[in-house]
């Protein structure tokens, strides 16, 4: 879950629905449903543009009520021009539905087929990265730089009404339940929340609680997060609100919480609703409303020691700049015929890359690098069970994503024998490694590369182990390499011994002009007059 990137203030407010039965001058049911006038569930996905969602779903909502249709707007193109045009955090994610709303109502909307929602840009895969922001990533990180058919543009204007609904003075869910009743209109609301309140929430249930409470009063703990409330119930003193994170998280998208929540836990004082004032003639979108890809994908597997390495081939057309995610598995087919995928050591075979279709809407799969399960090949042998390698290729969607297209390959292992490169990487992962195993198991079948890089890939790097190296394989080095290679590990090592192990290992072998050279490059001066010195007396 991506954080929203404003601010937020705690407010409380006391109050009764009572009070406001007897106050609104009009008659309040004990329960209302606005859901039948509610535009699909969509998914936010990794970016914290919980905002936006929520502004187009109040329109599609509106659109519904006024027209009888439902439309998709996009979500893309109201985050381009809040932050390209109105240059509103236009450097970080988040902004709010009052300002989305201002944006659409100067600059238009259009549809989700005409501009598509992008998954982050700092997803695995995508060019940014998390501490680039505001600097070296640009605007295009936050927004994605892109251009519409100014005739797919439906202008709004004055047409569109946005209204704020918090007083300040009322409580806010006396204020709701007066607005919900009387117009029959879903309003957008800011709650805080942390990771564990959406993500443990199975069913959609949110309750208000103290702890809660003092973790985002006190210790800066939450975040601010918008949704649609959608009805209410006034016996259980619960609002029904539309989430934005697809139609897997609580009732089909949908979730209940507590008036007492929305009352002390929100962010940005607004509570935000539209009225389209008239009728307006619908742009018609593209046909074909749906485009389905043309994919076409197989996977070439190859064996390296202890990797299973997978090279996916084929290629997809669908829309420019749409984002795909293709996922590795090794799985075993139950007896249902499902795919399930192997657990080894308590973490999945399961691995995912990210690529995007290019201006014209096509995307290489032969170009996407190499992924590699690493260490695993001779685990998965001893499991002895009929195993297979499961590619399936989705498309990144704006609700849930979509599986276009999957491959079965059956793994069959070769026989694997071990190398000293197998056992130095497998010693390094155990509880308790043991350094001198590889070196004894496989004595006179490493390189001199092989031999240093085990010697200095623990935590620990013991220096008689790269003095040993060398002496063993004093064929394949010389006193310029040996003693080059001793400046190169860590300053705290005792690098004056062991440039003397390289003068004995290579005795004979090097010039004065080595021995002064590698002398001045010891940094404390005490060891280096002193190795200068025996240079001297050495020849």
């Amino acid at each position: 879950m991506k954080r929203s990137l404003f601010l937020f203030t705690i407010f409380v407010m006391q109050s009764s629905v009572c009070n406001l039965v007897k106050a609104s001058g009009h008659v309040i049911p004990s329960t209302l449903d606005l859901r039948s006038i509610q535009s699909s569930v969509k998914n936010q996905g990794n970016r914290g543009a919980c905002t936006f969602f929520s502004a187009t779903s109040l329109l599609e909502s509106e659109i519904i009520k006024q027209q009888n249709i439902e439309i998709n707007i996009s979500e893309q193109f109201m985050i381009y021009t809040t932050k390209n045009y109105d240059g509103y955090g236009a450097l970080e994610e988040g902004s709010s539905v009052i300002r989305n709303l201002y944006a659409a109502k100067k600059y238009g909307i259009t549809f989700e087929q005409d501009l598509p929602y992008q998954q982050s840009w700092f997803s695995p895969g995508m060019p940014c990265s998390e501490d680039s922001a505001g600097t070296s990533s640009g605007y295009e990180c936050y927004h994605h730089n892109s251009s519409v058919d100014k005739n797919r543009i439906i202008s709004l204007g004055n047409n569109l009404e946005i209204i704020d609904i918090d007083d300040n003075i009322n409580q806010r869910s006396d204020l709701i339940i007066s607005y919900l009743s009387k117009n029959k209109r879903p309003v957008s609301v800011n709650i805080v929340i942390n990771d564990d309140i959406m993500l443990s929430s199975k069913n959609g249930d949110i309750k208000y609680n103290s702890k809660l409470r003092d973790e985002c009063n006190t210790y800066s703990m939450c975040f601010a997060h918008s949704i649609v409330i959608t009805g209410y119930n006034l016996k259980d003193k619960t609002f029904k609100f539309k989430n934005s994170y697809g139609n897997s998280w609580g009732s089909n998208g949908y979730g209940t919480i507590a008036f007492e929540y929305i009352n002390k836990l929100y962010g940005a004082p607004q509570i935000m609703a539209v009225e389209l004032k008239k009728k307006w003639k619908l742009i018609k979108p593209k046909l074909p409303v749906t485009i389905s890809p043309k994919v076409s994908v197989k996977s070439d597997i190859d064996f390296d020691g202890r990797d299973i390495n997978v090279k996916v081939n084929g290629r997809v057309e669908y829309l420019p700049k749409s984002q795909f995610k293709i996922q590795f598995s090794v799985v075993r087919i139950a007896d249902a015929g499902e795919p399930k995928i192997v657990s080894l050591d308590n973490n999945f075979i399961n691995l995912y890359q990210y690529a995007t279709t290019d201006d014209f809407g096509i995307l290489v799969l032969d170009e996407i690098k190499k992924v590699s399960f690493k260490n695993v090949r001779h685990k998965l042998t001893k499991l002895n069970e009929e195993l297979y390698l499961f590619t399936l290729i989705n498309k990144v969607s704006d609700r849930e994503d979509e599986n276009l297209d999957y491959t079965f390959s059956k793994l069959t292992f070769p026989a694997y024998v071990e190398t000293f490169k197998d056992c130095s990487e497998a010693s390094k992962t155990g509880l308790n490694p043991d350094k001198q195993q590889c070196f004894d198991k496989f004595k006179g079948s490493y390189t001199l590369q092989e031999c240093l890089s085990h010697a200095t890939g623990f935590d620990i790097i013991y220096m008689d182990k790269i003095a040993s190296c060398f002496k063993e394989l004093k064929g394949q080095s010389n006193f310029g390499q040996c003693s080059s290679f001793i400046r190169s590990i860590p300053e705290s090592m005792d690098k004056y011994t062991q440039l003397e192990n390289c003068k004995d290992i290579y005795e004979g072998e090097y010039t004065i002009y080595e021995c002064n050279h590698s002398a001045r490059l010891i940094s404390d001066a005490y060891y280096r007059e002193k190795q200068l010195t025996r240079c001297e007396l050495g020849f």
